[in-house]
């Protein structure tokens, strides 16, 4: 068996993804977890007031949770720049987007038809379905990055195979390679000797 093939029988081996990617999945899944709780709550606690309070406790506390969520946002925002991740800066978008449609929510609620407004209040099963397609999407994401970094090395195993049978000449090509060299050299003579000659008549010309 070469050494291609054993590098195959390894690989098929390997498509399962290492511990090591699995944890840092699995960090990834309880996080976003989290945080869609964490958004499910907020928009649950937001259809209670608009239910229970008036329309200026509840557009008054909407606000203010608004800003608290902006505020919220510039630090993630910062603390991935400085860290350079791209997990974070993702998060912070997610908030941003969230604050943004906070300050919408009190028009949305109190003004708009009510049968938009019922859809809207639907946000909580919005996110849910977002965050669900988020991590599958992340995790077909990882196994296939995975699994085409396993099908590079197999494939430079292949060119280093192929540049090694290629370092083999026979005896022929050999001899023709030496003629095509020789053929080279003395034309290149012929070149020079025409421009030395062509010289020298200029010089007598003159």
């Amino acid at each position: 068996m070469g050494k291609t093939e054993l590098m195959q029988e390894k690989i098929a081996q390997q498509r399962e993804l290492p511990q090591e990617i699995k944890s840092r999945l699995d960090s990834l899944d309880f996080r976003n977890l989290l945080i869609a709780i964490g958004i499910m709550i907020y928009m649950i606690i937001i259809n209670i007031l608009f239910i229970n309070e008036s329309e200026t406790i509840f557009s008054n506390s909407i606000k203010i949770s608004a800003c608290v969520l902006a505020v919220i946002d510039l630090v993630l925002f910062e603390i991935s720049y400085r860290k350079d991740s791209q997990t974070l800066a993702i998060h912070s978008i997610e908030l941003l987007v969230l604050s943004l449609f906070s300050l919408s929510i009190p028009y949305i609620y109190i003004y708009i038809n009510p049968i938009i407004r019922e859809i809207i209040m639907l946000t909580a099963l919005y996110t849910s379905i977002y965050y669900i397609s988020k991590l599958i999407l992340i995790h077909i994401i990882e196994k296939n990055h995975y699994i085409n970094n396993l099908s590079d090395v197999l494939e430079i195993l292949k060119d280093e195979e192929n540049d090694e049978d290629n370092i083999e000449f026979s005896e022929e090509e050999i001899i023709d390679n030496v003629q095509t060299i020789n053929s080279k050299i003395k034309k290149e003579k012929d070149i020079i000797k025409n421009k030395k000659m062509i010289s020298k008549k200029e010089n007598k010309n003159d």
